[in-house]
């Protein structure tokens, strides 16, 4: 659907929404591994992802403006097994044996980890004289299920599993300014991130030896000394977090012929 409704202060408003959904066999989506870093391919029978997403656009004086919005959900939609051996509920832990190799189970309607529910973008362009503009915008996502918790399900405990299992939402801002002082030349100054916000992009469930100070510990817990995983020493989990890019800018001369 789409509209250009009349307001008598707005020039140029105009709106757009729609619908969407698709079904895909044999996904091929990628999961985490035991090694930090690493994974594979694998094949999911089934997945979907649906949602709606709208904008709206208009101009006021010198000022255009605009808003994006996408919401959507990126489910399994088939049963599968995967590693689990970050995740409290693998069954591992669940037995009463955490901190060990397992795998974890997953049930359609599971969200598709990294794929965040929403996202949007605002922007606002403003015209100072018929050469400089100023553009100014931020991007925001929500948070999205980290990989290695593709059953949704895990929750730290405080000794084996520690982290969210999520990577959080935030929004970045972005500024931009150009001057065309001549037919050919233009100059331009851009800074990405303006508040040098410090944000995530994605996250991971993983084993590891280091402690909060930097230490390496190879065996951090004590071994079981009962039943059958007697012998065997559990490792801590931690969410790990991939990190935004921070604050930076440039300046460009720009030449057209």
């Amino acid at each position: 659907m789409r509209g250009k409704p009349e307001v008598s202060f707005v020039h140029n408003l105009s709106w757009n929404a729609g619908a969407f959904r698709g079904e895909n066999r044999n996904d091929i989506l990628f999961v985490s591994s035991v090694q930090l870093g690493t994974g594979y391919f694998q094949n999911f029978a089934k997945t979907r992802r649906e949602g709606f997403d709208a904008d709206l656009e208009g101009r006021i004086g010198r000022v255009t403006w605009g808003f994006d919005y996408t919401f959507l959900v990126a489910t399994y939609q088939s049963p599968a097994v995967v590693d689990g051996s970050a995740n409290n509920t693998s069954d591992s832990a669940l037995p009463g044996y955490p901190g060990l190799d397992g795998n974890i189970y997953i049930h359609p309607g599971n969200r598709i980890p990294l794929i965040p529910k929403q996202s949007g973008k605002a922007f606002a362009n403003y015209r100072a004289t018929g050469k400089l503009t100023f553009d100014l915008s931020e991007v925001a996502m929500s948070s999205s299920y980290a990989r290695g918790n593709e059953n949704n399900a895990y929750k730290a405990d405080g000794i084996y599993y520690l982290g969210p299992g999520v990577s959080p939402g935030y929004g970045v801002t972005n500024f931009l300014a150009h001057d065309d002082f001549t037919k050919h030349f233009q100059l331009a100054v851009q800074v990405d991130n303006l508040f040098n916000l410090r944000y995530y992009t994605a996250a991971q469930l993983a084993n590891t030896g280091l402690t909060a100070q930097g230490t390496f510990i190879a065996r951090p817990l004590p071994e079981y000394t009962t039943g059958p995983q007697a012998g065997n020493y559990p490792l801590q989990s931690v969410t790990f977090f991939t990190p935004g890019a921070p604050r930076r800018a440039w300046v460009e001369l720009r030449v057209r012929f």
